[in-house]
């Protein structure tokens, strides 16, 4: 976005997709709604996801060691946009693992971002490659 706004759902989108690319946790989480999180606890929680931070025992314990899907985000190799419509941006995040994201997510207008992603997601599910 380089200090602009995001004109659309698609734009935010794409530039999420740049920040998991390049392990930007902050701007994961100021580009999104959640009401259950402040935005250091979601900072902390992509962290996490992006390989930045270490596991807590208790979520390392609850894995048995291996790796959840979501992990798969730490090595991502290509985006593609399937649809826009409205406020929804259905995408593909294919990882290095062979795993592939698929989502359809819901954005909302924001003053700061333009848009962010509100929390909402039509589905989203983990398919091979």
């Amino acid at each position: 976005l380089r200090g602009q706004k995001a004109e659309s759902p698609e734009a935010i989108m794409r530039a999420r997709y740049t920040a998991v690319k390049y392990k930007d946790a902050a701007f994961l989480a100021a580009t999104e709604f959640d009401e259950s999180a402040d935005r250091k606890q979601r900072t902390d929680g992509w962290k996490e996801v992006l390989g930045l931070k270490e596991k807590d025992p208790i979520s390392s314990l609850l894995s048995f060691g291996g790796k959840s899907d979501i992990e798969s985000l730490q090595n991502v190799v290509g985006f593609e946009v399937v649809s826009t419509l409205d406020d929804d941006v259905e995408f593909k995040i294919r990882c290095s693992s062979g795993k592939v994201l698929h989502e359809k997510s819901t954005f909302k207008k924001d003053a700061k971002w333009g848009y962010i992603y509100t929390g909402e997601s039509e589905f989203g599910k983990w398919e091979s490659a």
